[in-house]
């Protein structure tokens, strides 16, 4: 396939970047970069072009995905809350998002997984995951609560693949409790 008219670079990545995405989901590792150039609309050496590599690509994939997660984080964000915790209470709220098959983060979530046996991607990851945990330690709240938060919150979020008919009563429930706990009396 040939690139699309009129499409700029910017776009182009982002294109394959989905592509990329969707492949992982579909094929696993296994996914070739003929797979994903096909997905988005380019040749192979266009896709070379933009990333250098498939390991370039990947790691440009879960770059993108941790940003993705950034942007979430930040939405979270309560403007009007300046208290210690504010961060952990962002986090809370974003392991809470609702998602399923049929909403765009479900997928990121399947990816990252897939994208975590390749050393280079690891490496990415813990990056994130040091920069994110000083962050959250760096909120105001003592660390055992912090760290009690992370581990509830981040098994909630995985919550979803593992036991799909979980009461929204009893999600809600426990998403107000986390929150409690990062009330500074």
């Amino acid at each position: 396939m040939g690139r699309t008219t009129g499409r700029s670079p910017a776009d182009t990545r982002r294109d394959i970047l989905a592509a990329a995405a969707a492949a992982l989901v579909q094929k696993g590792r296994s996914a070739s970069l003929s797979d994903i150039a096909n997905g988005a609309g380019v040749t192979k050496g266009g896709l070379l072009y933009h990333f250098g590599s498939k390991d370039e690509l990947l790691a440009a994939l879960a770059r993108d995905l941790f940003a993705s997660y950034d942007r979430l984080l930040q939405s979270m964000l309560d403007p009007d809350d300046d208290e210690p915790g504010r961060l952990c209470r962002a986090y809370i709220r974003s392991s809470f998002v609702p998602w399923s098959p049929s909403e765009p983060g479900f997928m990121d979530h399947i990816v990252l997984s897939a994208l975590m046996i390749e050393p280079h991607v690891a490496e990415i990851t813990n990056e994130f995951t040091v920069r994110l945990d000083e962050q959250l330690l760096d909120d105001g709240l003592p660390a055992d609560v912090v760290d009690l938060i992370v581990a509830a919150a981040d098994g909630a979020s995985m919550q979803p693949l593992w036991w799909t008919e979980a009461p929204v009563e009893r999600r809600a429930e426990l998403e107000q409790r986390l929150l409690a706990m990062t009330v500074v009396h």
